[in-house]
């Protein structure tokens, strides 16, 4: 190449070349940003603080209230109706392995302990703690 061409090569970028960056992208590089807020301010952790209490309280009032379930339970007498001794027997009576056995197992403790509870508050045992 020439010289003479170089400079019609030149001259011709020249007219597809890019002055400067767009206005958009003048303001991002050359003004400054504004100041971002503090990530820690009162009102986050006035937030934050909040939140954690509820969590506390919840979990304490979630121990307190199983506590106090089972000693009502130990209380009035109440046992589980599913026992370890019940599954052992549904296990053996569910021949075709659907759960009709577990279901009607369990239908049938919760039966029995509704009777025992209708004998128990005929004698008027219960009735005072209910």
């Amino acid at each position: 190449m020439n010289h003479n061409e170089d400079k019609e090569m030149e001259a011709l970028l020249r007219r597809y070349r890019p002055k400067g960056p767009p206005d958009r992208l003048r303001k991002n590089i050359f003004e400054p940003k504004p100041k971002p807020k503090p990530k820690h301010s009162l009102k986050t952790f006035l937030r934050r603080f909040s939140i954690a209490a509820a969590v506390a309280l919840i979990v304490g009032l979630n121990a307190a209230t199983y506590r106090l379930s089972r000693q009502t339970a130990d209380l009035i007498g109440a046992r589980p109706l599913w026992t370890p001794q019940a599954e052992e027997t549904a296990r053996a009576l569910d021949l075709d392995k659907n759960g009709w056995a577990k279901k009607y197992l369990l239908f049938c403790l919760a039966m029995e302990e509704q009777n025992k509870r209708s004998k128990i508050q005929e004698h008027g045992i219960i009735g005072a703690i209910q």
